[in-house]
């Protein structure tokens, strides 16, 4: 059985993902990936969660307290942008999942800034890190910009299952 994009990044965050680990959520529409992100990471992780839309953000901060994962997870209300760094802070990340698909909640087919995002984090990913992007439509300009890596820094890959295209970007 070929699996959908949802149980194909739940493998490669089981795979990739351990206790202790520091993550990034940012998927705008939903907390589903923070709730999962923060049951791999252990009490010594870190899942920092970004939502650009406050209501959204407290529902996913009441689901996590509800949970009992809310020490894992650091919600920001707001949209990631050149900051990250310091938000960070010395840490890197073991898998970052970038989602503005429908397994993320979000159902428009317009543009998503997938490529800025990817463009702020990839380089906070530690050695052998993971970043998981994910897409209601094809993103051409993303496959252009992996294109212009130096394989000996990073490797890409991409996944298409059930309309969702799914982009990886591994960090040597």
């Amino acid at each position: 059985m070929v699996p959908n994009s949802q149980a194909f990044s739940q493998e490669l965050v089981d795979q990739n993902v351990s206790a202790g680990d520091y993550v990034l959520d940012l998927t705008p529409k939903s907390g589903r990936n923070s709730r999962l992100l923060a049951a791999r990471v252990g009490d010594e992780g870190k899942v920092l969660s970004f939502h650009a839309d406050a209501d959204i953000a407290n529902e996913i901060a009441a689901s996590l307290l509800l949970s009992g994962l809310n020490d894992r997870v650091e919600i920001f209300g707001k949209q990631i942008d050149q900051n990250f760094a310091l938000e960070l802070g010395h840490h890197q990340l073991a898998l970052a999942m970038i989602d503005y698909s429908r397994d993320g909640g979000f159902n428009d087919d317009a543009t998503s800034p997938l490529l800025q995002d990817c463009q702020i984090v990839m380089n906070h990913l530690k050695k052998q890190g993971l970043l998981i992007m994910k897409s209601n439509q094809a993103e051409p300009e993303l496959n252009q910009f992996f294109d212009t890596l130096f394989e000996e820094d990073y490797q890409h890959a991409y996944y298409l299952s059930n309309g969702i295209h799914t982009y990886l970007l591994g960090r040597c």
